[in-house]
């Protein structure tokens, strides 16, 4: 899967849903969207290592 908000994988194991994996998605920040997936990071808890 690729990875989302902590609310989904949480939402699908509830379900029974198994996560076996979690995949980064392909598109890395850059100048234009580094503000917005840090906002979607810190604020929405979404997934995301690009800036660790």
């Amino acid at each position: 899967m690729i990875r989302i908000d902590a609310m989904w994988l949480t939402a699908l194991t509830e379900f029974g849903i198994e996560v076996v994996k979690l995949e980064s998605s392909l598109t890395a920040p850059d100048p234009e969207n580094g503000r917005h997936l840090r906002t979607r990071r810190d604020q929405m808890g979404h997934l995301a290592d690009w800036f660790d």
